[in-house]
């Protein structure tokens, strides 16, 4: 039953929200935000998505808007392709390019990501490979490796590096939990200026996600990084996709 579920989000329009709270030790104010997209399909081998986020970091209240497509090439490789924009930003990217690549072979999937974020000041270039392999229809593990050249008006080809491992596990029909641990940026859909260069940090976390009848999930994530200075954070977020 949650194999053809499966097929008909694959199939329909989705909706995706995430709502995320980042809370820091000392005299960091908190961040807040807000993720939403719309995934529309306009064929077998086409779909095209908006996207806006907004956020509030720093006493600052950003927001950025885009959208992109998804093409499944062949039956086992999609070609994904996003912009989102706000030239007035100064902590969130301002012009945020992404390209990726999908293979599916067996039980592998295979991923390459070129990704261009221009921010008020700095300019980063990241290049990430990724596999996600599953293990058997209920343990599934992923590994993926980021790197980053960064170049400001004062330096140029700060390099960055990430390492982040994943493994996910149904300890019950519709119930899937994932844990993993990052060394480096653990989320570049909430990149900010405050990330950029040589950027050291250790993220675990945990996740527990709920996949309903109706062609509804939600999912909560828990996560606790640990930056170089003493700065702590704990990140609160919830998601929601609904197919329609």
């Amino acid at each position: 039953m949650i194999t053809l579920e499966g097929a008909k989000k694959q199939a329909q329009n989705r909706f995706e929200s995430q709502t995320y709270d980042e809370q820091f030790n000392g005299s960091t104010p908190a961040t807040r935000g807000e993720d939403v997209a719309v995934n529309f399909r306009m064929g077998d081998t086409l779909r095209l998505f908006g996207r806006g986020q907004i956020q509030s970091k720093f006493s600052s209240r950003e927001n950025r808007l885009g959208g992109g497509a998804e093409w499944r090439w062949t039956p086992s490789t999609t070609v994904t392709g996003q912009a989102l924009v706000n030239t007035s930003n100064k902590i969130m990217p301002q012009h945020d390019y992404l390209g990726r690549l999908d293979y599916g072979y067996h039980r592998a999937t295979w991923s390459a990501m070129i990704r261009y974020f221009d921010f008020f000041g700095a300019n980063v270039t990241m290049a990430s490979p990724e596999l996600t392999y599953e293990w058997n229809p209920k343990w599934t593990f992923a590994l993926r490796y980021a790197y980053t050249s960064t170049t400001t008006a004062a330096v140029n080809g700060v390099q960055g590096n990430t390492l982040d491992v994943r493994a996910a596990h149904e300890i019950k029909p519709r119930l899937w939990i994932r844990g993993g641990y990052i060394a480096g940026v653990d989320n570049f859909e909430l990149y900010t200026v405050d990330q950029i260069g040589n950027f050291k940090a250790s993220t675990v976390l945990g996740q527990a996600q709920y996949i309903f009848p109706k062609l509804t999930s939600i999912v909560g994530t828990v996560s606790h990084q640990t930056r170089s200075g003493g700065v702590h954070m704990n990140r609160f977020t919830f998601g929601l996709t609904q197919a329609f």
